[in-house]
Formats: structure tokens, sequence, C-alpha cells
């Protein structure tokens, strides 16, 4: 399949809510969190990796755009005749066209969506180094008593991205021979819709992760956006 050209989607992820991308550390030493952030090797502020955002955007088009779990499109069986849940292979799947086969050796198909990391905004590289992340300390209640007891496990500290920092967002569509690029584009529209509804990131059922997509200039939705580029395609 010949290469086209590729279509660059440019916008910002706005926190609305505090953000949990979580790091690894060995272990925890003194004054230190439970659950920290994933952060730059170099200059230590916090970042969205590209595969957060892949995972999150395709897990919630499959959900809501594809067949029900159980059904074919989870379905997978090897050489041995063992049966797991994976993203299909079919050639009429938006989701597998878009973000790539879950079973590459049974698909000739090109990944088409690329993803970046999603690094701070230039205002917002200013602001971190006079600022400090958000610590969020929780603890657990204890279930075997009526009255609600805070649990013996002691408070566990969260870190969490503030609400209201800006993130830069890029995503490529790579655009090839028989595409359709009005239909992958307004397929990219809703499931940045839908990922306003979901949550990024770790702990969401607690109030973490809503987050918001805009242009670049903050004016316009990223998916009003990218539903106008649409209308304006030509194939």
């Amino acid at each position: 399949m010949r290469l086209l050209k590729t279509i660059v989607i440019k916008g910002k992820i706005i926190c609305l809510e505090g953000l949990l991308i979580g790091g690894s550390k060995s272990g925890i030493g003194i004054g230190e969190t439970d659950n920290p952030l994933i952060k730059h090797p170099i200059n230590k502020q916090p970042y969205i990796p590209g595969s957060s955002i892949k995972g999150k955007l395709r897990f919630t088009l499959e959900k809501t755009e594809c067949e029900k779990e159980g059904d074919e499109h989870f379905k997978y069986t090897n050489k041995y005749g063992r049966t797991s849940h994976v993203p299909c292979w079919k050639k009429s799947c938006p989701v597998c066209r878009l973000f790539g086969s879950g079973q590459p050796d049974q698909s000739k198909q090109p990944t088409r969506l690329l993803f970046c990391d999603a690094y701070l905004t230039d205002n917002w590289k200013e602001k971190w180094e006079s600022s400090f992340l958000e610590i969020k300390t929780e603890v657990q209640i204890d279930r075997q008593y009526r009255d609600g007891k805070v649990s013996k496990m002691g408070p566990r500290d969260t870190e969490r991205i503030p609400e209201g920092t800006e993130f830069k967002f890029e995503l490529f569509l790579r655009v090839f021979e028989n595409d359709d690029i009005k239909k992958h584009l307004l397929f990219i529209a809703r499931g940045l819709d839908l990922m306003e509804t979901e949550k990024l990131g770790g702990y969401g059922s607690r109030g973490y992760g809503r987050v918001k997509f805009t242009t670049e200039d903050g004016k316009m939705l990223l998916a009003e956006y990218v539903r106008k580029m649409a209308e304006n395609e030509t194939l």
C-alpha cells in the first residue's frame, strides 16, 4: 500500500481534574509519595505518554463503536487452540484500520494513527519551574466497622498534575491508497468526543483524570476542528 500523505492534528490537552499518569520506583524513601507521576528523565517535568493516550482512545472506541465483549471482535484462537480476547483483524473494523491489529501476523493493514508524547505547553513549562506538584493524601475506610473508621493501613500519598495544566497534543494520520479520509477523520473526532466523557490515567472513579481537547489557541474543541477538516478534505 502506497503512502499518499500524512495529516497532522495538533492541539492541547487541558486537565479539568488532577491527573495521575503513574511512574515506577523501586522503593519508597522518607518523604516520598506512594504513587509518583511519570516524569521526563532530564528536566523532571511530568508528561503524558503517547501510549497512554492511544490506549485509552482505542479502548473507548472499542467499548462504544465495536462489537460487544465475547463476540468475534474480541476473540482470537491461536494454532494451539487457545482462545484469548484481543482486538480483531477484520478489514472492515475501523479501530483496527486506524490503530493497528492486535494480531499483526494475521493482518497486513498498516497502522494509520501515530501518537506523540504530550509535553507541557511553553507557557506551563515556565510556570512549572516555580510551581509544585499536587500531593493528594487518601485514607482507606475499614468496612468492618459501621461507623466508617479509618483503616489501620494508614494514609497514602499520590502525586497529581494540578487542574488547569496544559499539554501539547499531536497526532499523525497516515493516508494510504483507497483510504476514506473523511471517514477516518470523523472516527477520530468521535473518539476525542468520547475521551472528554471518560477519564485519562489512573483513579478515574475517585475524581482524577477528566481532560478537554482543544485547538492550539484554545478557542475550539479539537473534535469540532477535526470534523471541519473532514468537511474540507477531498478524497
